[in-house]
């Protein structure tokens, strides 16, 4: 077998070639006796001493022992030098073990020559990081940096020996060289070495190629620790990056991971499994596919660069605390003008009235910031427009992370999304938003249970995921007992003819407990559908006769099911959809008053989550109540909040 010592550092397999076969004397019957000398022809001179290359040879073989021990060192070293590397990772050494065991060993981000496109692309992606509201400090950028430019600086050296190789006579003996291996007899490489043109004077010639061939592999192996160290570092911040836009969850008020460094072992075998399968040629493209699919994140994004921007290069203006409305004139107007065109809602001339023009950018700002819109500046948004930039830009970073822990984040096809301080019920199609409706969400009263002895926010709607299965016509409601003894029954104190007036019905068990519900019709709790995705919590959407609550700004009143805005106009746009019924089949059905259950073809996705920031319809970013407090307990370090098992009441 014969190791190549050439301008790479690959190991040659091939056989040993023919050519090194030693050369045979002739036989006797081949010497020439046809034409016989007289003795008078024979001439007294002393014969010529044969070339040697004995000692060439000899060297040669000795050399390139020594040079195949090197190279089997700088095997070994980088065997070693991979295991170091690793070690000096943390958390993440037990998985970055395991993903180069399963690339049998080999460099990810390199080809063992250069560092590939691929490290580029993975530098590219940490640097960005900011724009998803994410920092590089745990990514130490600085280091992963100057690693990468070792490394691209070891390539250097090792480039230009190998595109430098000696040539003339030191080639040709080079290609001698080459082609023998540990089994190859010493009169073999002689014999070579004489075909080939040498002697041993040419020893010097000799040591020129040996002196060439340890350069190369002592660049290989100072390229290989370079490479090695690099390519290391990289893969922990690809894992990481994994860890944050997949795994990592740290603002969820009830699914946040008390100590976040835990993912690491947590989801080891799902990072694995992520590594195997992505296809390192696209990198850049798979790695996109772990960004929360909804559209809405991307435009987030943009909203963060806008505010981040706003707060290192605009001087925020100041909005007098004072009303301001239609027809005043002054420098304070001319204030809030300026301030309302800082932040892209006004785009008049600044001339100090307050005209219709004014009056509208106000209205467009209460929109987004959900304020009552009267397009009047009293107090309530006055202390909005204040906040300062950098505020915004910390509400927006939250929400991000909120996305990139949303349970619709790989979310595709229709699935409907209630996102809770929006008092909104999305219905997406793939990354198309096909209609909204307005909810009301549970209170957050604080509320007593005296039945089970507890008492807190117990109104609140949960957050959750599940799918919806039944759509209910004319739903009867079956009063939890909560609601019977705290509510109910002191409405019966007062009148007597209570449950007769509300169409309510009292049903008595064999052990004795009474259950009532409302029956169907005018005034019934539920209203005339309900929508039905069972769980754990049994909150559900439905219908309600409370209409002008809708009206509202926040509209946080229900014992934690969630009412929904013409919601006959949404069960047939969602039966027709999966075909269970047609809208005049819906129609004859709710006119007979009587309860009828449609169960889906197709179940629906539903995620029931929380972010304070959304995105209006012309790109606004939208800063909403934080009704339930849980960004103000994410700010205080109180995620995750202890998980009450408290049965959600019909409402």
């Amino acid at each position: 077998m014969g190791v190549s010592f050439g301008c790479g550092n690959d190991v040659s397999m091939a056989p040993q070639s023919d050519s090194l076969t030693a050369p045979q004397p002739p036989r006797v019957d081949q010497v020439d006796r046809t034409s016989p000398q007289s003795e008078s022809a024979k001439s007294p001179s002393v014969p010529e001493k044969p070339a040697s290359a004995l000692e060439l040879a000899n060297k040669l073989v000795a050399e390139h022992a020594l040079l195949r021990e090197q190279q089997s060192n700088v095997i070994e070293s980088f065997k070693s030098k991979l295991t170091e590397e690793i070690g000096r990772v943390s958390a993440s050494r037990k998985l970055i073990k395991a993903a180069y065991e399963a690339h049998e060993s080999a460099l990810v981000f390199s080809d063992g020559q250069t560092m590939s496109a691929t490290a580029d692309v993975m530098l590219r992606l940490v640097r960005e990081l900011p724009s998803h509201g994410l920092s590089t400090d745990r990514y130490d950028l600085e280091e992963l940096e100057r690693l990468l430019a070792v490394a691209k600086e070891a390539t250097e050296p090792y480039k230009t020996i190998n595109a430098t190789s000696p040539g003339g006579k030191s080639q040709t003996l080079m290609a001698v060289f080459d082609k023998i291996d540990a089994e190859t007899p010493v009169s073999a490489v002689e014999a070579t070495l004489l075909d080939s043109g040498f002697t041993d004077n040419d020893l010097e010639t000799l040591v020129k190629v040996v002196d060439y061939k340890k350069s190369v592999l002592d660049a290989k192996k100072k390229l290989n620790d370079a490479l090695i160290a690099a390519d290391v570092a990289i893969l922990n911040r690809f894992f990481r990056y994994l860890i944050d836009f997949r795994y990592r969850k740290v603002a969820h008020p009830f699914r946040a991971m008390r100590k976040p460094e835990s993912a690491w072992e947590a989801f080891h075998k799902k990072l694995l499994a992520d590594f195997k399968t992505i296809q390192f040629s696209d990198l850049e493209q798979e790695m996109r596919g772990f960004w929360p699919k909804n559209p809405l994140y991307e435009k987030t994004r943009v909203g963060l660069a806008y505010y981040e921007k706003l707060a290192l290069e605009v001087p925020q203006v100041t909005v007098a605390t004072r009303t301001f409305k239609m027809g005043q004139s002054g420098d304070s107007v001319k204030q809030l003008q300026t301030r309302l065109a800082q932040e892209g809602y006004y785009s008049g001339s600044l001339t100090g009235h307050f005209d219709e023009d004014t009056a509208q950018a106000v209205r467009t700002y209460q929109e987004t910031h959900q304020l009552d819109v009267d397009g009047i500046v009293a107090a309530g948004t006055v202390r909005s427009m204040n906040v300062p930039w950098s505020r915004r830009a910390e509400q927006v970073r939250l929400s991000l992370q909120r996305w990139r822990e949303s349970d619709t984040r790989d979310l595709t096809g229709f699935y409907i999304r209630v996102n809770i301080p929006q008092f909104e019920a999305e219905f997406w199609e793939n990354d198309t938003l096909l209609r909204k409706h307005r909810v009301v969400v549970g209170s957050n009263a604080w509320e007593k249970d005296p039945d089970r002895g507890i008492e807190g926010y117990l109104n609140r709607t949960m957050l959750f995921s599940d799918e919806m299965e039944l759509i209910v016509l004319n739903p009867l409601w079956h009063v939890p007992k909560r609601i019977k003894e705290t509510e109910l029954d002191k409405e019966l104190e007062k009148t007597p003819d209570y449950y007769e007036k509300h169409n309510f019905t009292v049903k008595t068990l064999e052990d004795g407990t009474q259950q009532v519900y409302q029956n169907s019709g005018p005034g019934n709790a539920l209203g005339q559908v309900k929508f039905l995705f069972p769980n754990e919590f049994a909150i559900y959407m439905h219908d309600t006769p409370k209409k002008q609550l809708f009206k509202k700004t926040l509209r946080a009143f229900s014992h934690g099911c969630m009412r929904v805005e013409n919601p006959l106009d949404l069960a047939e746009f969602l039966l027709e959809r999966d075909a269970s019924m047609t809208a005049d089949e819906l129609q004859k059905t709710i006119k007979t008053n009587r309860e009828r259950g449609i169960k889906l073809n197709t179940p629906i996705p539903v995620v029931i989550e929380y972010n304070t920031v959304g995105v209006s319809s012309d790109g606004h970013m939208m800063f909403l109540f934080d009704v339930y407090g849980y960004d103000k307990n994410f700010e205080e370090g109180k995620v995750p909040l202890p998980k009450h098992k408290v049965q959600a009441l019909d409402g």
